[in-house]
C-alpha cells in the first residue's frame, strides 16, 4: 500500500491533491497515510479506493499535471 500512496504522490504532486482526488479532507487522508506509514491495517474500502484511483490515473490517456486533479 505504501508503494501506491507514493505513486499517487508522484502523479499528483501533493498530499492535498491526493486527498481531493480521493474525496477526503486533508486531515482524513493524513490519518490514513500515517496508518500506512506505521504499518497498520487500513480498511479494505480505503485500500480499494486508493487502488482504483491509482489505476484511473495511470490508465488515463491524459496524465494529470503534478498538483492537479
Amino acid at each position: 500500500m505504501r508503494e501506491k500512496t507514493d505513486r499517487l504522490l508522484y502523479l499528483l504532486g501533493t498530499n492535498e491533491a491526493i486527498a481531493e482526488a480521493l474525496e477526503y479532507t486533508p486531515r482524513q487522508y493524513r490519518n490514513i497515510r500515517n496508518k500506512i506509514l506505521r504499518g497498520e491495517d487500513v480498511s479494505p474500502r480505503i485500500m480499494a479506493l486508493i487502488s482504483l484511483k491509482l489505476g484511473e490515473l495511470e490508465n488515463s490517456p491524459e496524465k494529470p499535471a503534478k498538483g492537479r486533479v
